[in-house]
């Protein structure tokens, strides 16, 4: 019998919508060539309540983690899953997906831990 953790995973998304702000994802959803003009990229954008964090100084190894990174934990509300290259806009400013940890111990997200960087 597998666990359902659907009541968790919408305590997550209401405790990051009252402790943090509304952070918006963009990605590619395709992309088309036309000659003379090259490749034109269309995007999606999404929605979802975060919180953004530092990182501890024993985490940023200069390598994985770098110095200016962030952390942000982002609720199961978002139909697509944060990649890398993804990008999110939050308050304002513009940060690359570098990773994003799911949380999703049945395969339903529960949280996205996500690695950005501006």
């Amino acid at each position: 019998m597998t666990a359902d953790y659907s009541e968790e995973a919408a305590t997550a998304a209401e405790l990051l919508a009252e402790a943090g702000m509304t952070v918006t994802l963009t990605y590619a959803t395709e992309s088309t060539y036309t000659p003379g003009t090259g490749v034109t990229k269309v995007e999606a954008t999404e929605s979802a309540a975060g919180v953004l964090l530092e990182y501890s100084i024993s985490d940023r190894n200069g390598t994985d983690i770098k110095q200016h990174d962030k952390r942000l934990l982002v609720a199961p509300t978002l139909a697509r899953t944060p990649q890398k290259g993804d990008r999110f806009t939050i308050a304002g400013e513009a940060y690359q997906v570098i990773h994003n940890n799911v949380l999703a111990p049945t395969g339903v997200p529960l949280l996205h831990d996500v690695q950005v960087r501006r």
